[in-house]
């Protein structure tokens, strides 16, 4: 074999060499990369993300309120806060009544404590945000089974889930998302208190890896302090497992109570109503659940309501609420501080 095709056979072995080195490195390189990938996926995704919850107080859409949504639109009370709403992933209000096809009688009789909605108006709340209602109150029976049955009928149909009802019969509504596991506990204590399927639902949404959240409607109209029941009904949720204990009902803002590291959140006060004749029943909070995997973080978001129309205050108004509930609160000096302070408050799960 002459010089010049020893030197050519020479090249192309050097060149395979080549070839097959830098293939070898890629492939370990690969390997060492997906081994990598696989290493820093051992956290699940869900791990890292955080599910947002608002909730709201009681939201009224009749009397009143029906009359001044007919003259300006069913968007009408949610034209300031419906960005806040919507910052996120599950929005949730006491709705004090239900959504049928009766004609209002309050409309025409502004004494007549029997409220109904026009289902029409579902969609503006579906647009504001929100993603469930609870219907365990004194008002969803204001139609019968049949007005209960219908308003969460229409209110499953245009994509807002309803929870709860006026006796206690009905199951947690679970719910799952961003990798969390929620579950809304409707109890209302005027209409046959049932505790017995309330602790039911709420350890068995324990035992099946959700955070047990019960939504009261409970206590006396207009008083700002929880009475008795309130108190041991919420420590008894909780020592069922609750996680979280939110009520309303009472129309004004009531304290908080930190009971074995868990929060009860006595009455969140008005969200969207027409009792103009006081300071207190125009004022409100919306709660923001923060929860991920390793806790639940909290804080309270104070607002007004003008001519139902809920808006959120000015610093100084914002300050003044924040410091009373903060005084008034049966919780430790690091929440307490929390809350005056509307600064993340944590629970670990």
């Amino acid at each position: 074999m002459n010089i010049f095709f020893k030197s050519r056979f020479l090249y192309f072995i050097l060149a395979l060499l080549t070839i097959v080195a830098a293939t070898f490195a890629v492939i370990t390189k690969i390997q060492v990369f997906s081994f990598e990938a696989a290493s820093f996926g051992a956290v699940p995704a869900s791990e890292k993300r955080t599910l947002t919850i608002v909730f709201f107080g009681d939201a009224m859409f009749d009397r009143s309120v029906r009359s001044l949504m007919n003259q300006n639109g069913f968007d009408y009370p949610f034209a300031h806060v419906t960005d806040f709403v919507r910052s996120h992933d599950l929005a949730v209000l006491n709705l004090e009544g239900v959504y049928t096809r009766h004609e209002s009688v309050s409309v025409k009789d502004l004494t007549r404590l029997q409220f109904t909605f026009d289902p029409q108006g579902i969609d503006a709340l579906k647009k504001a945000g929100f993603s469930a209602v609870s219907q365990a109150n004194n008002h969803s029976f204001d139609f019968g089974r049949e007005g209960l049955v219908e308003s969460k009928v229409s209110l499953s149909a245009r994509g807002i889930d309803p929870f709860g009802d006026y006796f206690n019969e009905t199951d947690p509504l679970l719910i799952e998302k961003k990798g969390q596991k929620i579950a809304l506990i409707g109890f209302n204590e005027f209409g046959g208190r049932n505790h017995d399927r309330i602790d039911s639902g709420i350890i068995k949404a324990k035992n099946d890896g959700y955070i047990a959240i019960v939504f009261a409607h409970w206590g006396e109209e207009y008083e700002r302090f929880p009475n008795d029941f309130q108190k041991e009904t919420a420590r008894h949720f909780i020592d069922m497992g609750a996680d979280v204990v939110i009520g309303a009902h009472p129309h004004v803002i009531e304290p908080i109570e930190e009971y074995k590291g868990k929060p009860i959140f006595y009455s969140l006060g008005n969200f969207i109503f027409d009792q103009y004749f006081s300071k207190d029943t125009q004022e409100g909070i919306a709660l923001t659940l923060e929860v991920n995997k390793r806790e639940i973080d909290f804080f309270v978001t104070p607002f007004k309501i003008e001519r139902t129309v809920p808006m959120f205050m000015e610093q100084a108004e914002e300050t003044e609420i924040l410091e009373a509930l903060a005084m008034d609160s049966e919780v430790s000096s690091e929440w307490r501080e929390g809350i005056r302070t509307k600064t993340k408050i944590k629970i670990p799960r």
